[in-house]
């Protein structure tokens, strides 16, 4: 089976680092890419209550964050971008299914 690209979820711990570096070493061994993705927590206006008035303030923390995240997976991909071709994503909802979502 050949490896084209090699799916990495990541967050801003030391740990998913580390599997995006590792991930970034077998790719450059058997000449895939490297997705790496950021997934931000599912959250559903419809189902909790905003007071009157706080959604702009919502909407413009959850702004912050996805730019934050997006800066965080650009410095990663510098870090690790040897040789490998390594690209980006970040997507709403729950972890394991977003991220199986992408891989299919």
């Amino acid at each position: 089976m050949e490896i084209r690209t090699i799916l990495v979820g990541v967050d801003s711990s030391q740990y998913s680092e580390e599997a995006a570096r590792q991930a970034a070493a077998l790719a450059r061994r058997v000449g895939a890419r490297v997705v790496l993705v950021n997934v931000g927590t599912a959250f559903d206006e419809n189902l909790v209550f905003i007071p009157h008035g706080a959604m702009a303030e919502y909407q413009r923390l959850r702004e912050d964050r996805r730019a934050g995240d997006v800066n965080r997976l650009v410095a990663l991909r510098e870090r690790l971008n040897d040789g490998v071709e390594i690209s980006y994503r970040t997507v709403e909802g729950y972890a394991d299914l977003a991220i199986v979502d992408l891989a299919t």
